[in-house]
């Protein structure tokens, strides 16, 4: 075969193929597609991986850079951690003011309330101690009263714990 022979066979070859390859359901190229997997025309392109050409100079550059894109990313994460907990922090903090806003101004209001109660107290014990005192005087003033012979001691006494307001008439008829 002479070589306009062989490029007519090869070209009849393709031909017959591409027709195959059009007479195949149109159905499952989507499927290939959407699992992520090359068409027939990507897969015949395919190369060697580069990496695997590059001597050892081309490898530590390659390596360095992408250290240099880890180490970005480390310092991206950081500063944004760093970010997360100043505005944790931040919150915290604000909480804690408002904790202790809200504390003081309730010891506040509890010192009123013990200054009013020490107030009323001091007044109740003042008007207890006069209550004393006038009782003290009117019991000094009953006792200097002369009490009436026709009046017996044991009956003022009972009139006094509230069992009789007057003497009876049994013991003023009989006195």
């Amino acid at each position: 075969m002479s070589p306009i022979g062989e490029q007519d066979s090869i070209s009849r070859y393709h031909s017959s193929t591409q027709h195959q390859e059009s007479s195949r359901p149109q159905q499952r190229l989507p499927r290939l597609r959407h699992l992520g997997l090359p068409s027939f025309d990507e897969f015949s392109s395919f190369q060697e991986p580069q990496h695997l050409e590059l001597d050892k100079k081309e490898k530590s550059q390659i390596r360095q850079e992408q250290n240099r894109h880890a180490q970005r990313a480390s310092r991206q994460r950081r500063a944004a951690r760093a970010m997360d907990l100043e505005e944790q922090l931040q919150r915290q903090d604000e909480e804690h003011e408002e904790g202790q806003r809200e504390m003081n101004e309730t010891i506040n209001q509890l010192e009123l309330e013990l200054e009013s109660a020490k107030a009323k107290s001091k007044l109740l014990e003042e008007m207890l101690e006069r209550e004393r005192k006038d009782r003290l005087e009117v019991e000094k003033q009953i006792g200097a009263m002369t009490v009436p012979r026709h009046i017996s001691p044991q009956l003022f006494c009972r009139s006094r714990s509230g069992s009789e307001n007057y003497p009876s008439r049994e013991s003023s008829d009989s006195g």
